[in-house]
Formats: structure tokens, sequence, C-alpha cells
């Protein structure tokens, strides 16, 4: 359940998110994170092979299992993750530039060197500049968000985007 407030004076409403939550997502943002990070830090992994869960049978070498079973209770077969769902994620996640610069300035005020950190994408996942561009910011975010942990104990997620209105 999420608590929403609604402002006496202005009329707004705002929702209070859990840790674990992202607005608009059907997935927890732990799974969104490691999945997206799987995908940008292994060079010849592919959306698809991201999309699958892996397991501990699956670490030596071998290939990911063929798809995730997500069980829906209305359905009596197993749905799948969509390939496009990481893509998306991605997209999202690299698209908040005010939340990443926000949290490398906070880093950057405790003394961390996050900013000083190359950010570099396999060309092979990409087609134009542009891509490419998400895809670090979104890497960047993402070990941002680790360090992030580390020096205040909590995620970037869902509070300090919040604050940056999820830009």
């Amino acid at each position: 359940m999420l608590i929403r407030m609604k402002c006496s004076r202005c009329g707004k409403t705002f929702t209070d998110y859990p840790p674990f939550a992202l607005p608009y997502k059907r997935f927890v943002s732990d799974e969104i994170m490691e999945r997206s990070l799987r995908y940008l830090q292994q060079d010849t992994m592919t959306y698809e092979r991201a999309a699958c869960k892996l397991d501990t049978s699956q670490i030596n070498g071998r290939s990911p299992p063929p798809s995730l079973p997500i069980y829906h209770p209305d359905l009596d077969k197993p749905r799948r993750l969509r390939p496009s769902t990481i893509h998306r994620w991605i997209t999202t996640l690299g698209g908040l530039d005010k939340t990443l610069h926000t949290a490398m300035s906070l880093l950057l005020e405790k003394g961390d060197d996050i900013h000083r950190q190359v950010i570099d994408v396999a060309a092979r996942k990409y087609r134009s500049q542009q891509r490419k561009m998400r895809l670090q910011d979104c890497l960047r975010l993402l070990h941002t968000n680790a360090r992030y942990r580390i020096m205040f104990e909590r995620s970037i997620f869902p509070h300090l985007a919040i604050g940056c209105c999820w830009q």
C-alpha cells in the first residue's frame, strides 16, 4: 500500500514511495538496477539475456535460461519478461540527469571522487551517439547509486529522485 497525502493549500497529491519502489514501474528498484547493470557491464550481454533470471548454476560460463517466468494470478501460464523492458528501464534511468548531477554533487561534497570515474559501454550496444550517451548516463547513475549507498546508507531512489522531479 502506498501512502498518499493531499495538500490542503494547493490541492496537490503526494505519494510516499517505499525504498524498493519506483513510480510507474511494476518491478522493484533492486531488480531494475541489477538487470540494467548486468546488461551495461558485460560486453556480450544482450537485452534478451539480461531479461533472463540468472541462478547459481548459470555462473560458470554457461548461457542463462531462455526466460524468466513471472506468474500472474489471472493467467494459468507464466509470462516472460520482454527484452524491450530492459531497454525501457535503461532509457528511463539514463534520462535522470538532474538526479544524477544532484547525487554526484552530494558525493563530491563528502570527498568522493565519483566524477573522475571513466564510464564506457561496448560499441556494439549502440548505433547512435545519443544512445551511447544514454547508456553511459545510466551506467554512471548505477555506479553513483552504489557509492551513494555506501556514503549515506540509503539509495538515491526513491526520495532523492522524487526531490529532483524524476529528471
